[in-house]
């Protein structure tokens, strides 16, 4: 099953992927996290960042 958590771009990045490739990581990420929220049927529940 597919976390909730959202990670930020920082450490796609700071994998040495390049912009384009980090770009579509997240779109998975964020598309795995859609999934999971329909999957459950249960709403968004971020996370606060300072």
């Amino acid at each position: 099953m597919a976390s909730i958590e959202v990670l930020p771009a920082r450490p796609h990045r700071a994998e040495g992927k390049k912009h384009n490739a980090a770009l579509i990581c997240l779109a998975r990420r964020r598309c795995d996290v859609l999934f999971a929220m329909l999957k459950t049927k249960q709403p968004y529940r971020g996370t606060a960042t300072a």
